[in-house]
């Protein structure tokens, strides 16, 4: 039996700059209020720092809000932009959201590709792919383990070891509400992604991406499918979000 159409909002969002900026926020809420009205299943929001017209830099903090004004509606950040921030970090600021969020948090997870956001963080793009993997690693090791903790990466490393106590509850770093831990999409734009693929095995969703034509989506699914297989499990059409301009 198909599963019913589900409809949720993916919004950048994109701002007049001639416009104040808590103005662009307040009717980014009104949006998603009127999206919690109709129904709507999740409401996403992206994560930009040096674009004038996109310019929601931490997309948790505004969705605090909306989860505090709505009470049906998942959210979610779209993405994570994994590649400008400390995996640690990452982890633990998820965690602890998806306790605030009562378990309405949904991720995605991708590296960002504004030009000037790669700049300003001192990542280069051809590294996008190894520190986003990287990154994803390290926050679900940590998810999914307890203390002590040790990480060494390429791209970035943290221990806790040397001063847990654990009669004071020092040295654990937090875990999600929702176990294993909150759904987690992967952006995707191409036809055959070997990361579409790595994140299928690993029981993650995908949006695929609004820029792509129609006839690049049954080859995703195909991608997709393979690398759920590869990871002894069967695709749902659940797991596929499609984002289209409206």
């Amino acid at each position: 039996m198909a599963a019913p159409l589900q409809l949720g909002m993916f919004v950048m969002p994109i701002h007049d700059p001639e416009k104040p900026m808590a103005q662009c926020f307040d009717e980014d809420i009104d949006l998603a209020l009127k999206c919690e009205e109709l129904g709507y299943t999740d409401f996403w929001v992206g994560e930009h720092h040096t674009s004038t017209y996109e310019n929601i830099v931490m997309p948790e903090i505004f969705l605090a809000k909306v989860l505090g004004m709505t009470e049906n509606m998942r959210v979610g950040p779209a993405p994570v932009c994994l590649q400008y921030h400390h995996p640690m970090q990452v982890a633990n600021r998820l965690a602890f959201f998806d306790h605030l969020s009562h378990g309405r948090l949904n991720l995605c997870f991708g590296p960002g590709a504004v030009p000037t956001d790669m700049e300003v963080h001192g990542v280069h793009p051809k590294d996008m792919g190894a520190r986003v993997a990287e990154s994803v690693d390290c926050i679900m090791n940590i998810w999914q383990s307890d203390p002590p903790y040790r990480f060494e990466g390429q791209f970035w490393d943290f221990k806790i070891e040397d001063h847990i106590d654990e009669e004071m509850g020092i040295g654990a770093l937090h875990k999600p509400l929702q176990q294993p831990h909150p759904p987690v999409y992967v952006p995707s734009i191409s036809r055959a992604s070997k990361g579409l693929e790595a994140a299928a095995a690993r029981g993650f969703r995908f949006i695929s991406h609004h820029m792509i034509h129609w006839n690049v989506l049954a080859d995703q699914w195909k991608t997709y499918q393979r690398g759920a297989e590869s990871g002894g499990r069967e695709a749902s059409p659940l797991d596929w979000s499609v984002s289209r301009n409206i």
